[in-house]
């Protein structure tokens, strides 16, 4: 009897339901403490969310391609702040730039969870391997702690399972209902344009291998492409829409490394990925701690079996190969590649390395499939020792287990509505009416709240823009060189730096500055674009700076990270 309910809940049917529930176990921090959860600030906070928010704010899902933000320095079009119509937006326009976040993310573990486990069920595993194994290695890949909150990298094993159909020539509709979710909750520019590209490379190979065209899969990457073109439309139509149009991007000057440094960079991005890199920040595979040594046996088991395995092969060198390029990507001596690209396609082709997770976890199975093969029972008690441990390592690295820090705040703190509130409430005005100036804190706080800033976060505004609002911090970027230069060479954050250390005081998120004795800005450039407020984390020293006057000190508010001082601009 006891081995009876033994085989009930280890059916396949049974374990995939318990990695559901764990799933919703993960997530229901969500649920609990609600928008006292702690969230990632760097490209999260200080922007995703609050451009998938201002584009619902303008309209969601039925704004038009060619919506001006108005709400953001003096007026972006849509693809500069949130370019997409996708699930996630239509998410946000129904429960809210939180509920929506928190929805996305937990549709991104349980599509990486199907996606995972139907790939490796399907292709990974030998016929007399567990299905365990698929299934758990499902469960880890859905559970890793995904940057931001679209399916780009989380849904890319289905979108690699639905291909991989295709070229089999198999005709169930629902490998396009598989691709045409991916289309509408992925990425095109980092993720998506790699999918295809590394599928067209295998559709090539195929004519020249089998002397015939396999139309399935071309059709499905014909699908794949138009889907994109449909849910990146906004994207595609600001190459129509102003031809006088110069972006910020053709002044971006490519990180440049020396040899050691970017050939250092490619080695820790094979063994750690937690997504801590300072070149790797946004593929998450936490391989290091388990997955490696599982594929160091596998391989060691394989060379005694004399045994060559073509899938771990190549699994293992497209990680190695797409790691090492990415890394000489940004290799000092071709960084002029990188410039030239840039000033004609929004995307980077470093970001091939986007696909190492999906690469390890199925290279993550394979191990345990080779390690049960050839030690048997010894094995068993290894891989699901594998699976447990990394289980633990993926629920250890959650974003929301991080805790208050540097980098992680509670969203409502960061965005600190109530005392926002108050803010707006003293000033008077209609929003639309003034514009504000964020000084110590990203602007993506007072746009959350419903305020019209000179500033902002933008990959993707006009040019002539970021040399105007340059007018007002030039005398206080000429205090650091180092700031200086992330804004001429960068400049996607069109910032109100000051003092000696602008930029990072910002990226650290400090809440504590000392008194600023001299604010050297062009104010009257700052009245012309608008500016007729600060909103600043800071104490400044009116006395020095006449053209300022303290209207009153925002603080003590226990739901905010932040002391806030308003002035206003004379």
């Amino acid at each position: 009897m006891q081995s009876s309910f033994i085989q009930k809940i280890t059916t396949e049917r049974s374990l995939v339901l318990l990695s559901l529930f764990v799933i919703c176990l993960v997530y229901l921090p969500y649920l609990i403490l609600g928008k006292n959860i702690n969230f990632p600030i760097h490209d999260n906070m200080d922007s995703n969310i609050i451009w998938a928010k201002m584009v619902s704010d303008a309209g969601g899902i039925f704004a038009s391609p060619n919506l001006i933000v108005d709400q953001i320095m003096d007026g972006i079009h849509r693809a500069g702040v949130y370019g997409l119509y996708d699930i996630a937006l239509v998410l946000f326009d129904i429960l809210g730039p939180f509920g929506g976040y928190a929805a996305c993310k937990f549709l991104m573990a349980i599509m990486g969870f199907f996606g995972t486990y139907l790939l490796v069920k399907k292709y990974i595993l030998f016929k007399d391997s567990p299905v365990y194994i698929a299934i758990g290695v499902g469960l880890m890949f859905g559970l890793l702690p995904f940057w931001s909150f679209t399916a780009t990298v989380a849904g890319s094993p289905l979108a690699v399972y639905a291909l991989l159909n295709l070229r089999r020539k198999e005709k169930s509709i629902s490998n396009w209902l598989y691709l045409l979710l991916y289309a509408f909750f992925s990425s095109l520019i980092l993720i998506g344009v790699f999918v295809l590209l590394v599928f067209a490379v295998i559709w090539i190979i195929d004519i020249f291998r089998n002397k015939s065209v396999n139309w399935h899969l071309f059709t499905g990457l014909a699908f794949l492409s138009l889907a994109y073109i449909l849910s990146h439309f906004p994207l595609f139509s600001i190459f129509f829409y102003d031809s006088d149009f110069v972006s910020v991007r053709t002044s971006f000057v490519n990180m440049a490394l020396p040899f050691g440094k970017a050939l250092r960079s490619a080695f820790e991005h094979i063994v750690i990925d937690d997504g801590a890199g300072e070149f790797w920040a946004f593929t998450v595979s936490l391989q290091r701690f388990i997955i490696i040594p599982a594929t160091i046996i596998a391989a060691v088991l394989l060379i005694k079996n004399k045994e060559k395995n073509r899938h771990f092969i190549y699994l293992y060198l497209f990680i190695i190969l797409s790691s090492f390029f990415a890394a000489m990507y940004i290799w000092g001596r071709v960084s002029f590649i990188h410039e030239f690209l840039a000033k004609f396609i929004p995307m980077n082709p470093r970001r091939i390395y986007w696909l190492t997770p999906v690469c390890w976890y199925g290279l993550f199975g394979l191990s345990l499939c080779i390690i049960v093969k050839y030690l048997r029972q010894k094995g068993q008690v290894i891989a699901i020792a594998a699976l447990i441990l990394q289980l633990g390592v993926v629920i250890y690295f959650q974003e929301h287990n991080r805790g208050e820090n540097l980098h992680s705040i509670p969203y409502s703190k960061f965005y600190a509505e109530h005392q926002f509130t108050d803010v707006r409430n003293f000033i008077g005005k209609d929003a639309d009416s003034y514009r504000v100036i964020s000084l110590g804190i990203h602007p993506a706080i007072p746009q959350y709240n419903g305020f019209y800033t000179v500033d902002g976060y933008s990959t993707n505004y006009d040019l002539a823009y970021k040399l105007k609002f340059r007018k007002i911090i030039e005398k206080e970027l000429e205090k650091s060189p180092s700031t200086k230069k992330e804004y001429d060479d960068w400049g996607s954050w069109c910032y109100a730096f000051f003092g000696e250390n602008g930029f990072m005081q910002i990226l650290n998120n400090t809440n504590d500055y000392p008194r600023i004795d001299h604010l050297d800005y062009n104010f009257e450039v700052l009245k012309e674009m608008g500016g007729e407020y600060i909103i600043s984390a800071a104490e400044i020293n009116t006395a020095n700076n006449p053209q300022l006057t303290l209207l009153r000190k925002f603080d003590n508010y226990e739901d905010s990270y932040w002391k806030i001082y308003l002035y206003k601009v004379n």
